[in-house]
């Protein structure tokens, strides 16, 4: 474990590879805009499938690709006969063997996609097993991990009893990420619930990810490489508590701390994934006193690490093919496999030399028509900050309130000497933002 260390792009733009030595990947997710900008960094040409289709994600992919039927269980009917006759004809035309496909948020909560990703040969799924999902998903196996660690895990109970009196629990549902499916529990609450579902002791604090790379190297095996820290309620306005607002970053975590998050990923992937290589990020609550309870695992590309891209301190899909060794199958091109090689270990700046970036999700405050005057509204935002903005193709459809609208973005200056200056400096930029969409929404 190196957590004084971080392989960090030192220039983003050196991550790029001329257009014509790149080879196609398969970008996957819920929302796939964010890792396919990283994933196009690092010299790949993108498919991006996911279930939008935002105007970002059509604009940084060479072959979008829209998953209308999200979540279903027959992933067949969404990687269809068709569909799959068109990725290997890409794969014909730049007389390659696999396709690489990177995994983005919503993936782990769809067994049957996954299923389906790593059914066909042509395929090199850069993450983990259906079965290492499933284990690494598993918050027994979360407790577990957490054992002869600093690192706290906040008590669970399957079954529908109450825990201790006084103290405050979460409903959770085991198939739910970004916040969704967490509520708090009334006193008055029944003590049944529905299957998939656990209760959770809930720890005040300050919601942080912590992002590592498994290298499946003996003498270090897992790399920390950055933490960001979540907005709250009193920070960003969204339609319920723990839905995913933003975050920004980097934030510092002490010496300690970061030994102990590589500590709980090296027990977790020790005991569960044996053989997993690349990306993990665990969710955290700090506690004032410094106290990190294990809240969640992701094995995949996560909201934070765009956060850790565009504040340069790594381009977390970059050190992700790093960490499969540049197998001549994932990386065949000479040039692009120059390009990842450039990322260099570096010690870990602080925010003083790196600045700060942070986002938040506008999340519509009211039904939105999607209008043609307001759609290019919209779209005279791009480069100013605004991304994941809806696309022409969704003009006359609706964004009903409380459904993720767009997302922006600010930046600190380099100069700011403390991560409470950059905090409010980014919240305030950030804000002003959201006045601008809202307004731009109530005129149109």
């Amino acid at each position: 474990m190196e957590p004084d260390t971080v392989d960090k792009v030192s220039q983003r733009n050196a991550l790029h590879s001329p257009s014509g030595g790149s080879k196609y990947a398969l970008v996957v997710g819920f929302s796939a805009r964010a890792l396919a900008e990283a994933v196009k960094e690092t010299g790949f040409r993108v498919i991006a499938v996911d279930a939008f289709g935002d105007f970002d994600t059509r604009e940084t992919a060479k072959v979008p690709q829209i998953l209308s039927s999200w979540g279903a269980p027959d992933a067949e009917l969404s990687l269809s006969a068709k569909t799959w006759a068109h990725y290997t004809e890409i794969l014909r035309d730049q007389s390659a063997a696999v396709l690489p496909v990177f995994l983005a948020g919503g993936v782990e909560n769809w067994p049957a996609l996954l299923n389906r990703l790593h059914s066909f040969s042509e395929l090199q799924v850069l993450g983990p097993s259906v079965d290492q999902m499933v284990a690494l998903r598993n918050p027994t196996n979360w407790r577990n991990a957490v054992a002869e660690t600093p690192v706290r895990f906040p008590e669970i109970l399957p079954s529908p009893e109450r825990g201790e009196t006084g103290q405050e629990w979460l409903l959770k549902r085991t198939s739910s990420s970004g916040g969704l499916g967490v509520t708090q529990i009334p006193p008055d609450m029944p003590n049944k619930f529905a299957a998939g579902t656990y209760l959770q002791r809930r720890i005040h604090g300050r919601s942080i990810g912590a992002s590592c790379i498994v290298s499946g190297e003996s003498a270090s095996p897992i790399w920390f490489i950055g933490a960001t820290e979540s907005w709250g309620e009193r920070d960003w306005p969204a339609p319920t508590e723990f839905i995913y607002r933003g975050s920004f970053g980097p934030i510092v975590l002490s010496k300690s701390q970061q030994y102990a998050v590589c500590a709980v990923a090296q027990n977790l992937i020790a005991s569960h994934a044996e053989n997993y290589r690349g990306w993990i990020q665990m969710d955290f609550i700090e506690e004032p006193c410094g106290q990190l309870w294990l809240l969640e695992v992701n094995p995949r590309w996560t909201s934070g690490m765009e956060i850790l891209r565009l504040s340069e301190t790594a381009n977390m899909a970059a050190l992700h093919v790093l960490a499969f060794d540049g197998n001549p199958e994932t990386v065949r091109d000479g040039q692009q496999r120059d390009s990842l090689d450039r990322s260099v270990r570096t010690p870990i700046l602080g925010i003083t030399n790196q600045g700060c970036v942070g986002k938040a999700v506008i999340y519509a405050h009211r039904d939105v028509l999607l209008t043609s005057e307001l759609l290019e509204q919209l779209h005279s935002l791009v480069g100013r900050g605004f991304k994941d903005l809806p696309s022409a193709e969704s003009m006359g459809g609706t964004i009903s309130s409380g459904q993720p609208l767009l997302t922006v973005y600010a930046q600190t200056a380099t100069t700011l000497s403390s991560e409470q200056q950059c905090r409010a400096v980014i919240l305030e930029r950030l804000n002003q933002q959201r006045v601008l969409v809202e307004r731009l929404c109530d005129q149109y």
